[in-house]
């Protein structure tokens, strides 16, 4: 399975047909983080919300975390991704707390 890796003001506004498809949902989320830190605010005083959806848009999983060492140690570590039921009912993963 494939999946995207965008931010959650993307998901929001753009449809996912229009970014890369990655091989697992760590490097989709790795691709999400590295999008945040190159277009969005970086310095933490907006929440980093990510988000992860298979190609068919079956799974999602959203993301919360402090800062980008964060989510790179989550990669990394291949920590346990929980995939939500639904963009309805989002469960949060990571350790940032705004969600």
């Amino acid at each position: 399975m494939k999946y995207y890796g965008i931010t959650y003001h993307d998901f929001k506004s753009v449809h996912t047909s229009n970014g890369n498809l990655y091989d697992s949902e760590y490097h989709a989320l790795a691709a999400a983080n590295k999008k945040w830190d190159k277009h969005l605010n970086a310095d933490g005083s907006i929440p980093r919300l990510l988000v992860v959806i298979s190609e068919d848009s079956t799974k999602q999983a959203f993301f919360d975390f402090k800062d980008s060492q964060s989510c790179e140690q989550f990669v990394e570590q291949k920590s346990q991704i929980v995939f939500s039921p639904s963009f309805e009912d989002p469960y949060w993963n990571g350790n940032g707390g705004h969600m």
